[in-house]
């Protein structure tokens, strides 16, 4: 048999195999597309410990005490479960290691005074800010949250603080604009009288007990959730309390919703470690390797899920994501498949296996990789474009509070250029994909014509520092899936034409 013999029977393999392939994608339904359209927001809650339990206080300096406390819901709105949805995990998310309760004994009556001013504006720092990601029906679900101390005075002598979450359960992560309602609620200081009382949520509404904040909660809420987004919406619109003027939110349109990004943590990550670090963690993802991100704070591994999440687009990580990994959960990690997974730290019973794993601890700026080379351009001008950027940009004040929404302005120029990066990193990656596939030349009874991805012509196009890094790519489950996308599109839009040219 000759060579170009041999040639052809592999290309006719290679379609023989990618009609195989989309015939398992319709069976299990693996190629769903993306939400159309959805509810801005699903669900609004408050978590932390039952103000009536007693803690057993520990002495911890001087006129200071500590208690341990079990976090729980305080209050559910709707009251209604969403279907499959682990509210226990979102208990140990926000509360992944001992929840404390503290207790202080006033010296002078100013000290009352300024403790509850201190923490009326406690949320107004993006230290606070949090979200976890979920596994969900149709796609994935965001918790996006705030944390706010709750201060309770018992005692004339004494008075006690601890942290409470706020949190929106949401399939669409417009994060600026559910932080700025987040922010807008918890201004309330009634708020604060309601988490500080041992009412429950459920038996408040029976009994009639409901304070007004939690009424006017309600009211702006679902409000809130009425508003509906789509991939082409351009703007949202929404009058929040004690604001004169509507609050404007630019989403981004033609982006699909679940690939939108926070402002917010991007310049956090960016600030806090080099850009070089950074680039070996995307490269790692998106070869899949399993992606441990170590940090005793919340604002860390939620910035570092979503850059990683949003960073790779048009690409999409299809596999496990633990936002932060519990003790009954440290099985996991030997799961011999890709995950995202964040920990408040490294678990020293279950054995990790080093070759394909990417360890990032954030707390200690030191990250732990295998990985020797970096994604096409990472070290040249994706690097060199990111570092210019922030030289550029004005260093974020770390002690000053700001509203979210403020900080945001502030830096939104800075965040999107950086994201633009990244995007154009992505585009080069696929740029040569359509030129790489072929449509089916052999005429077969009954098959459909189908086009084709040949991986070897697609290596051609690299030069041979990228191909290690490009040649390992197109193995992983990410670009399959890519690819599988990509080729449908390509014969959707050859079937219409064919079907113009027919009429």
């Amino acid at each position: 048999m000759s060579s170009k013999q041999k040639q052809c029977e592999r290309i006719q393999q290679q379609f023989e195999d990618e009609r195989i392939n989309r015939e398992i994608i319709k069976s299990l339904k693996l190629n769903s597309p993306e939400l159309e359209e959805e509810s801005l927001v699903k669900q609004f809650l408050i978590i932390g410990s039952d103000a009536a339990e007693q803690p057993n206080y520990q002495s911890s300096g001087y006129k200071k005490k500590i208690g341990v406390v079990k976090p729980k819901i305080l209050f559910q709105f709707p009251s209604i479960s969403l279907d499959g949805f682990s509210y226990n995990l979102l208990e140990q998310f926000c509360f992944p290691d001992v929840t404390y309760r503290k207790k202080r004994t006033r010296q002078k009556e100013k000290d009352l005074i300024t403790a509850q001013q201190k923490i009326y504006c406690d949320h107004l720092h993006y230290h606070k800010v949090f979200s976890f990601v979920f596994p969900g029906k149709r796609n994935e679900l965001f918790a996006i949250g705030l944390r706010k101390k709750r201060f309770m005075s018992r005692d004339p002598k004494e008075y006690e603080t601890e942290n409470i979450c706020y949190i929106l359960l949401t399939s669409v992560p417009f994060f600026e604009i559910h932080y700025h309602l987040l922010e807008n609620i918890l201004m309330d200081s009634g708020l604060n009288d309601f988490v500080s009382s041992s009412i429950d949520s459920t038996q408040t509404n029976n009994s009639g007990l409901v304070l007004k904040s939690i009424q006017n909660l309600i009211s702006v809420f679902t409000d809130y959730q009425k508003i509906t987004v789509t991939p082409s919406t351009q703007t949202i619109s929404f009058k929040f309390p004690n604001e004169t003027n509507e609050f404007f939110y630019d989403c981004c349109c033609d982006m699909p919703l679940t690939y939108h990004y926070s402002e917010l943590y991007l310049l956090t990550l960016f600030e806090e470690y080099n850009i070089l670090d950074l680039l070996k963690m995307v490269t790692a993802f998106m070869l899949e390797h399993k992606i441990l991100l170590v940090s005793k704070n919340l604002l860390l591994l939620s910035a570092t899920i979503h850059f990683l999440l949003s960073s790779i687009t048009p690409f999409k990580f299809e596999s496990s994501i633990i936002s932060v990994l519990c003790p009954e959960l440290y099985t996991v990690l030997e799961a011999p498949t890709p995950l995202l997974v964040g920990m408040t730290h490294l678990p020293t019973n279950i054995p990790i296996t080093k070759e394909y794993t990417f360890i990032a601890d954030l707390d200690n700026k030191k990250f732990i990789t295998p990985i020797t080379f970096l994604l096409p351009n990472a070290n040249g001008w994706v690097a060199e474009e990111i570092n210019r950027t922030l030289n550029e940009s004005p260093k974020r004040n770390t002690k000053i509070q700001l509203p979210q929404t403020q900080l945001i302005e502030n830096e939104i120029g800075t965040t999107r250029h950086i994201m633009d990066v990244f995007k154009k990193a992505m585009e080069i990656i696929i740029e040569p994909f359509p030129c790489c596939c072929i449509k089916s030349v052999y005429e077969e009874h009954g098959k459909e014509d189908i086009s084709c991805f040949m991986p070897e012509v697609f290596f051609a196009w690299w030069e041979e520092k990228d191909l290690l890094f490009i040649k390992q790519f197109v193995k992983t489950q990410m670009f399959e899936n890519f690819k599988m996308r990509k080729l449908l599109e390509i014969d959707s839009k050859k079937k219409k034409e064919k079907k113009k040219q027919s009429e």
